[in-house]
């Protein structure tokens, strides 16, 4: 992975098929801070605030949790 995670020197990766190239970079001028993802002309958009963020659950409960927020975990595979 090259690159340092801002928008004028984003992370460069690889799709996991390893088919396309991708860039990646954290924004923290928007409200509240992003981590862009940039595939072609697609764009998605991560709230960097959930990005990484783990906390300790009793057993079972964290599969139903991440199910019921549709909070979305996002793998970096260079």
């Amino acid at each position: 992975m090259s690159g340092s995670g801002t928008k004028d020197d984003p992370w460069a990766l690889k799709t996991p098929p390893g088919s396309a190239d991708c860039t990646m970079w954290r924004d923290d001028t928007a409200d509240p801070p992003q981590i862009v993802c940039q595939v072609g002309s697609t764009k998605l958009l991560y709230d960097a605030r959930v990005i990484g963020r783990r906390r300790p659950s009793r057993d079972g409960q964290a599969t139903s949790r991440r199910r019921r927020t549709g909070m979305v975990r996002l793998v970096l595979v260079s």
